[in-house]
């Protein structure tokens, strides 16, 4: 289930705060142009990173010097995109363009810094079972950024609010996906790891919201959507093949769920 986040009190008092301060302009059908800032979270992130795996290790004292000599397997579970990162917020700008009035064209790019978290992601489990040692990963803070061109219809309802729906494609970059893999029954620890490498992907996104159009010159927008990003391109790191962790393969599709409010100016 997701968790849904809510907007800081502080970022929310400064979007209506700009919109009341706004000075009075023309109808939005004289002003096409619209530039936005908005803020939010995302509600979660579905998508798997790496399936389950078992790896036959001839010699685990590479990674537990108390166990040289001695054959095992490094047993792996399947590891979720929510399992590594957890976002901090959704922050952006865009550069809107009205076509018609129910009809807009839009440019956006985001920013979206993600927590890095810590997950037992595996065991280290010597032939005879004798020895069973947990495998945890810490995982590195990343950020993401999208750029997007996209559109959205809004349906007229007579008055200043209006309900809308719209979708978008573009390009998201992604920070390498970095971390450290501790074995803490052992106490060994294996730094600065890249499970996967920091990539440009094609992306898509689709919304729904709804919009207040003021007298004044800033409108206010209430957006959910549902970004699909292509998955990183796979790491290339020695440690981490050698500990049986597949670096080779592509990580999955990934699903974001932002939400956000934004106020745009008409000029």
């Amino acid at each position: 289930m997701f968790k849904i986040r809510k907007l800081s009190p502080g970022a929310l008092s400064l979007l209506l705060a700009t919109a009341s301060a706004a000075p009075t302009a023309h109808a939005a059908n004289d002003n096409p142009w619209g530039l936005q800032f908005f803020v939010g979270d995302s509600a979660g992130t579905e998508g798997d990173f790496a399936s389950h795996r078992t790896t036959q290790v001839p010699d685990l004292g590479v990674f537990d010097p108390a166990l040289s000599g001695t054959s095992g397997n490094a047993a792996f579970n399947s590891l979720r995109y929510d399992d590594i990162y957890r976002s901090r917020y959704v922050l952006g700008a865009e550069v809107s363009y009205d076509a018609s009035e129910n009809l807009e064209a839009y440019g956006r790019f985001s920013y979206n810094p993600l927590d890095g978290q810590t997950h037992t992601i595996g065991l280290l489990t010597t032939s005879d079972q004798s020895v069973s040692e947990p495998i945890t990963a810490h995982f590195k803070d990343a950020d993401q950024y999208s750029l997007m061109l996209g559109s959205r219809y809004y349906v007229p309802t007579g008055d200043q609010w209006r309900v809308f729906a719209g979708a978008a494609l573009g390009a998201s970059r992604f920070d390498d996906m970095t971390g450290t893999i501790d074995l803490p029954t052992a106490g060994v620890s294996m730094p600065d790891l890249r499970f996967a490498r920091a990539t440009t992907v094609f992306s898509q996104s689709l919304e729904a919201g709804i919009a207040y159009h003021s007298p004044a010159s800033v409108d206010l927008q209430f957006s959910i959507g549902a970004d699909h990003m292509d998955g990183p391109k796979g790491g290339d790191d020695a440690t981490l093949a050698a500990l049986g962790f597949d670096t080779t393969r592509d990580g999955g599709d990934r699903w974001s769920f932002p939400i956000t409010l934004g106020a745009t100016y008409r000029f």
